[in-house]
């Protein structure tokens, strides 16, 4: 009589270890996106719904994005432990803004630059919850690649559950949330996602090996010079200029329609999602 097979522990365990990180991925992702059309339509009130105020919300996302990824990538090459207590620091910080809206004690607009006030409402208002959840991505990724999944290797699949749930949120948002929510809802709810987030990041940090994680062991041996650097900075720009551009023109030229720039920068994620799509 033969003995049953077994399997080991690490691949037992792979599909509820890839389960989790695509989940908190994909939530991040959804959240991320979520709160950009919703904060800019608490703001309106306040400035109107001139093209201007979406490209400054804009700018503030784009920025505050690209400050994520930095603090992920400077997270990452700490110990593990320290990477979980530095992130679940940021967002129990974050946390005290929850519910997410306008910050109460923050001036109204008076004689200073709107776009300067904007900026500033944005980053007293929603900035460290934007911080936070905007990491999430490059993060977890780091994190999966030293999990003992399988395919701990190749972590970048992760990057199409992000995609997937950034386009789910501009889609959501002008069909199913703003029309059936309030405002005050629509806050609570993100606020709960934003709750979930951390426990899914928790159990995420669950399944990282523990081991000290070097530069050594994340960065490429040859670091790419400077030109290589400005190139990339070049590259990424265009897009964001073009969108914005496009957003600029569609709102002034055509109509100025609330959440049009919902459009364009939907059309951008929904091309974004495929080149990260596991070959079959």
């Amino acid at each position: 009589m033969t003995a049953p097979m077994t399997m080991p522990p690490a691949t037992l365990a792979a599909p509820g270890v890839r389960v989790t990180f695509v989940a908190t991925v994909f939530l991040g992702s959804f959240l991320l996106f979520l709160v950009q059309p919703m904060f800019a339509r608490m703001a309106l009130p306040q400035l109107g719904g001139s093209p201007s105020v979406w490209n400054t919300a804009m700018v503030f996302y784009q920025a505050t994005l690209l400050a994520g990824y930095a603090y992920a990538d400077r997270l990452g090459r700490l110990r593990q432990r320290w990477q979980t207590a530095t992130h679940a620091a940021l967002f129990a910080a974050a946390a005290l803004c929850l519910p997410i809206g306008l910050a109460a004690w923050y001036p109204a607009p008076g004689a200073v630059s709107p776009t300067l006030w904007l900026i500033g409402l944005m980053a007293v208002s929603i900035g460290l919850p934007f911080l936070a959840v905007s990491a999430q991505a490059p993060l977890m990724q780091r994190w999966y690649a030293h999990t003992d999944a399988p395919d701990a290797a190749d972590p970048y699949f992760l990057y199409a559950a992000s995609n997937v749930g950034s386009l789910l949120a501009l889609v959501a948002y002008p069909t199913l949330v703003e029309p059936n929510a309030g405002l005050h809802m629509q806050a609570l709810g993100w606020s709960a996602g934003f709750l979930v987030l951390l426990v899914l990041i928790l159990a995420c940090s669950r399944h990282v090996k523990h081991a000290a994680i070097l530069a050594a062991d994340v960065l490429p041996q040859e670091k790419p010079g400077l030109a290589t650097k400005l190139l990339w900075l070049v590259l990424a720009a265009v897009p964001s200029g073009l969108m914005l551009a496009v957003t600029t023109y569609l709102t002034t030229d055509i109509v100025a329609m609330p959440l049009l720039w919902i459009i364009p920068w939907r059309c951008i994620w929904s091309r974004s999602s495929s080149p990260f799509r596991r070959a079959r």
